[in-house]
């Protein structure tokens, strides 16, 4: 091949794209009452924490209590860790690297207390010990403190 033509045709050559470093994933961890939903957002960063240039995101619920759309929509599922993975790649390129955020999937607010025991006779003088625990709407358990008057 002759030097000149070698030389436009590297001229010509689009310079390559950096490779993805790093997906961030905003924002990274927080609580989701369960049914509710969440906008998330991820971008690929090169090495020096510039933006990667046509990287695309896809995004995967990483535990089964939950789900994500197309968009970075979430949804809690049922009460627990709720893990988010966002992949990044180039079309074109080879390999793809991932971020993730961890939320943790709350019960709704207390829909009901049940107290155990029920007392249904006590004699004066005497104490007895109440347990209060709540639940939500799902029979979830809730971690609320009870306190009684």
């Amino acid at each position: 091949m002759h030097l000149g033509l070698l030389l436009v045709l590297l001229q010509q050559a689009p310079p390559p794209q950096p490779a993805i470093a790093k997906v961030e994933v905003t924002p990274a961890a927080g609580e989701l009452e369960i049914g509710h939903t969440l906008k998330i957002s991820a971008r690929a960063l090169d090495a020096n924490g510039q933006p990667v240039a046509n990287a695309q995101i896809r995004y995967f619920v990483g535990s089964d209590n939950g789900e994500v759309d197309s968009t970075g929509v979430v949804t809690a599922g049922y009460a627990g860790p709720l893990r988010v993975v966002a992949m990044a790649f180039v079309p074109g390129q080879q390999g793809s690297t991932m971020g993730e955020a961890v939320f943790r999937a709350m019960p709704e607010p207390p829909a009901r207390v049940v107290v155990d025991p029920m007392p249904t006779r006590l004699a004066a003088g005497t104490q007895l010990t109440l347990v209060a625990t709540a639940f939500s709407k799902q029979n979830d358990r809730r971690p609320d403190q009870a306190t009684f008057t």
